[in-house]
């Protein structure tokens, strides 16, 4: 169950357009504790007060309908006014509810770090030993017939 402050945190993170830091320090929380608001988000309290304040039913609606209206009017001189899907915008909606649903990679994620490719590292490995062949052949003895 959800306590007092949590309920005002929630309050004051609305007020605030989201600013969770701000809302906690508006709520009486200190801000060592603001400074860490995932401790408040993750809480179960939290998480019940946003079950009730923001359904599923709701949250699905809003991003069916982001999903299914995504466009952007173009201007064309040649062909008018064009009505096209903006992918950009269905991605964003395809995000949040893929982080919604906890589908969505978090950022820590070492999957998500930049791995090497290996194609560039033959290449690379390639002009290193054609580098060094170059200057070992300064090196070798000549053969004789």
């Amino acid at each position: 169950m959800a306590t007092a402050k949590q309920k005002l945190a929630l309050q004051k993170i609305t007020e605030n357009h989201g600013n969770i830091s701000r809302g906690m320090i508006e709520a009486g929380y200190t801000p060592h504790t603001a400074s860490k608001p995932k401790n408040l988000t993750d809480s179960k309290g939290f998480q019940e007060l946003l079950d009730e304040a923001i359904p599923d039913c709701d949250m699905i609606r809003v991003l069916q309908n982001g999903m299914e209206n995504a466009f952007k009017i173009l201007l064309s001189p040649s062909a008018g006014t064009l009505e096209v899907e903006d992918f950009a915008v269905k991605l964003a909606y395809l995000k949040e509810a893929a982080k919604l649903k906890n589908k969505y990679p978090k950022e820590e994620d070492p999957t998500l770090r930049a791995q090497p490719v290996p194609i560039l590292q033959s290449i690379s490995i390639t002009q290193n030993v054609y580098h060094n062949d170059s200057h070992e052949k300064d090196n070798e003895p000549e053969k004789k017939d």
